[in-house]
């Protein structure tokens, strides 16, 4: 018999993520549904498991997604589950690891700084644009957005869509640098590593709830 187990989790995943202190006042309640692929020679490789951000006014928890493969004698299968959540508090810039149980008393765990988090996507916000930018209008997925192009110096490609931010809410900056300065929500970037090394799809999208289990249990984080 023989049983091989493996997990995956999207731990030190730089996909350059970071919400502005102080920006989340919409009273929109939702989730923020964060992918990230691996592509090599046109095929798809590997996906990490989704990671979503939910967010209830000036609350955010992240859960964080694993996965587990199973190979019983040559049978191979996946299973995803939640590895842990964190409640994250982006105006100290602070996080608590809540473990798998959102039910349980969290005044005690103790907070930490944001960039010792250890898993899922990274909060950060170290773009660098020193670079030429071309800029042009396209539709993706049926909508009016803006297409940045640009090599950066270690000839990194990047290719990212940016659909308008909304007139009628103040929502939440993802990307500190390049969304207040194209003044949209990065919905999509591509990276394409030089030498033929492949390419990282990073999507990002939002989607409402009126209610969900984590939104109930927000309520009575502490």
């Amino acid at each position: 018999m023989r049983v091989i187990f493996i997990s995956i989790l999207a731990a030190g995943i730089s996909a350059l993520f970071f919400l502005r202190p102080g920006s989340q006042e919409s009273g929109n309640k939702g989730a923020y549904i964060i992918s990230l692929e691996s592509w090599q020679g046109g095929q798809r490789i590997f996906k990490f498991p989704n990671d979503s951000i939910f967010v209830c006014g000036d609350r955010t928890v992240q859960q964080v997604m694993r996965l587990d493969q199973f190979d019983f004698q040559g049978k191979v299968s996946l299973m995803q589950s939640v590895e842990t959540y964190y409640l994250i508090d982006f105006n100290k810039g602070l996080f608590k690891d809540l473990g798998r149980d959102l039910e349980q008393k969290t005044e005690k765990i103790p907070w930490k700084d944001l960039r010792e988090k250890r898993y899922g996507i990274d909060f950060r916000g170290d773009l660098h644009f020193s670079e030429n930018f071309k800029i042009k209008d396209t539709v993706y997925e049926g909508k009016k957005i803006k297409k940045i192009s640009y090599t950066a110096e270690n000839r990194e490609k990047y290719d990212i869509l940016l659909e308008p931010f909304s007139s009628e809410e103040r929502e939440p900056v993802f990307f500190d640098v390049i969304e207040p300065r194209f003044k949209g929500r990065v919905v999509k970037m591509t990276t394409s590593y030089p030498d033929g090394k492949g390419m990282v799809v990073y999507t990002t999208k939002y989607v409402p709830l009126s209610n969900h289990p984590v939104l109930d249990a927000m309520k009575n984080l502490r």
